[in-house]
């Protein structure tokens, strides 16, 4: 009979960026279902506090920062408050991103400024201030949520700005992940595949997702629930040899 892994995250400290909904919800309650202390980071305080209080009617801490990943500054305060508050920093999620759509000749490039400011420069700069804590702790670990579409130029939208900036991500891992290893710190990218989530599926039509399950081997949408699974493998001690590694979720998707 197959049982549960035990996991316990007692006494870790999580900061979950884009924690309000989606991916980022989900790696919430997951990690909280662990007794791991859960700060979410979102610009909209709505949708974090909700979580926020769904976590705490199970007695775990949480609490919300209003945060813009893309702003240095924001970082800075939301990686100080979270240290001040607690003394450490244990675990966080690069999940906060958005989606540009169509084909790349029609876009407005103007969108390339806040795709890449929010996917790519917000995970770096939160990478980079959670790393002064973790390095003093020496253990550490960084999750960083990117895309399929990273390895394919774009995903099923056209999105080259969206899969340009998460394929960096994914080389950012990397890098990463060779530069922290010598202070415990462990990074490791997650990268979902055709999802059934609110972002995605304002662009989606109906044609475009049975196109998409047609692709998929294992014939459905990567749901949140199977990123959080992901997540909390990647943060737990269970994955402690594991770093630099990039990981498709994505039910085959990539191999058709």
């Amino acid at each position: 009979m197959m049982t549960d892994i035990d996991i316990d995250l007692s006494g870790k400290v999580a900061i979950i960026t884009g924690g309000g909904r989606g991916f980022g919800a989900a790696i919430a309650h997951k990690l909280a279902s662990k007794n791991c202390i859960i700060a979410i980071a979102d610009m909209s305080t709505v949708e974090a506090n909700r979580i926020v209080n769904e976590i705490k009617s199970h007695n775990i801490d949480a609490f919300s920062l209003d945060v813009d990943v893309g702003d240095r500054d924001s970082v800075v305060q939301m990686v100080d408050e979270v240290a001040k508050k607690f003394g450490r920093i244990d675990i966080l999620v690069n999940c906060a991103g958005v989606l540009a759509a169509g084909p790349i000749i029609e876009t407005n490039l103007d969108q390339w400024d806040k795709v890449c400011r929010v996917n790519l420069s917000g995970s770096l700069y939160c990478a980079h201030a959670v790393a002064q804590f973790m390095r003093a702790n020496g253990d550490g670990c960084i999750v960083n949520i990117s895309s399929i579409s990273a390895k394919r130029g774009s995903g099923r939208f056209g999105n080259v700005l969206y899969g340009t900036t998460k394929g960096a991500v994914c080389t950012m891992t990397m890098g990463l992940a060779k530069e922290f290893g010598e202070y415990g710190i462990r990074v490791n990218a997650i990268l979902p595949g055709v999802a059934d989530t609110e972002m995605t599926n304002l662009h989606m039509t109906e044609e475009a997702r049975s196109a998409a399950l047609a692709r998929i081997p294992l014939g459905r949408m990567t749901m949140p629930e199977d990123i959080a699974n992901v997540s909390l493998f990647l943060v737990s001690r269970l994955a402690s040899n594991i770093t630099g590694t990039l990981i498709p979720v994505d039910g085959g998707y990539l191999v058709t």
